[in-house]
């Protein structure tokens, strides 16, 4: 019974992490298939016939993620003005949550500080976690907007019993987001997890996902964590300079988020870096089934979204009806 590691009151967001700690046990269904499939800039998510139609399969997780347009984002990006449409998000999570996919979130947040998009380093509120954390600033104002569009749609999948798997201020150890590698990075996870908590917000399980490997150095704590994760575009055992496997062993194996189930946050096709057509989910599939002592595997995988190149990859069926990989249909839904 791994309910007692839950950082969630919610039952709901208590069965989701049984289930993610409990199907690495199973011979068959003991994967989970993920696909993000749109996000709050575009307002409608994009549909998953391209996965159904290669697979015959619906994934079992759906992802989303959150963008949000400060005022000063025309500024510092005027060709790319934005607007949010959470509530879009929220709708269509809710009617796939009830129709029992597990619901993912991630958080692509512009700079409280300078208004600027997510990965426009020029701003200067990432030196300090002031003025963001500042209560009272403008900073912090933007800062609580956005973390109030999470709340409310939690809030509304919470009253339908639709736990989230929430991804904040992923790929931290890197240095291409505003959050990237901050010194306070764990002041500002923190206060997201006792803003969203201390909201009426239980049914979220906290991911935390650097990218390639398992980076410890921006662990904000067991308390405040309920997944380990990693994000990574490469479909075999080499994931991140080899680093994927030995990434199941660091949470698994050491005080670094022991007991935590681990999945493969963000996945896929990168159409910056690849050439159409190479991605093979086969070796992706081989990646998954390969497990080490005392590590329990990926509980699940999310593909990024289908524009990033679903209809560019090689072997999505191979992978989708593999007996190892759980899809729609092939667990029992959380929210009963």
């Amino acid at each position: 019974d791994w309910s007692s590691d839950v950082c969630s009151s919610d039952l709901a967001a208590k069965n989701l992490l049984n289930l993610l700690c409990n199907l690495t046990n199973q011979a068959n269904h003991r994967i989970l298939s993920g696909q993000f499939i749109g996000n709050s800039t575009y307002g409608v998510p994009t549909d998953l016939s391209p996965t159904i139609s290669q697979t015959t399969k619906t994934p079992a997780i759906i992802g989303y993620d959150f963008d949000w347009d400060y005022n000063g984002s025309a500024t510092c990006n005027p060709a790319s003005e934005r607007t949010n449409n959470w509530q879009d998000i929220a709708n269509d999570a809710q009617a796939r949550g009830l129709n029992g996919n597990i619901i993912a979130l991630s958080f692509h947040l512009d700079d409280p500080a300078t208004g600027c998009q997510y990965n426009d380093l020029s701003g200067t509120g990432t030196s300090s976690p002031d003025p963001i954390l500042t209560s009272g600033t403008q900073a912090n104002n933007n800062l609580n907007a956005s973390l109030n569009n999470v709340v409310s749609m939690a809030l509304q999948l919470q009253t339908h019993g639709i736990p989230i798997l929430y991804r904040p201020y992923h790929e931290m150890n890197g240095n291409w987001f505003w959050w990237g590698s901050i010194s306070w990075y764990s002041q500002l996870w923190q206060y997201t997890f006792n803003y969203l908590t201390n909201h009426g917000v239980h049914n979220i399980l906290y991911v935390y996902s650097p990218y390639s490997w398992a980076d410890q150095a921006f662990y904000p704590g067991n308390n405040y964590v309920d997944v380990g994760a990693v994000d990574t575009y490469t479909p075999d055992t080499s994931m991140g300079n080899g680093q994927w496997i030995s990434a199941q062993q660091t949470y698994a194996q050491s005080t670094f988020a022991p007991g935590k189930p681990f999945g493969i946050a963000e996945v896929g096709y990168s159409a910056s870096s690849e050439t159409p057509n190479t991605y093979n989910n086969a070796l992706l599939l081989q990646a998954l089934d390969q497990k080490q002592v005392n590590a329990p595997g990926a509980s699940y995988f999310m593909s990024w979204e289908s524009p990033n190149g679903i209809a560019n990859q090689n072997n999505l069926s191979t992978l989708y009806n593999d007996p190892s990989v759980a899809n729609l249909g092939d667990y029992t839904t959380v929210n009963q």
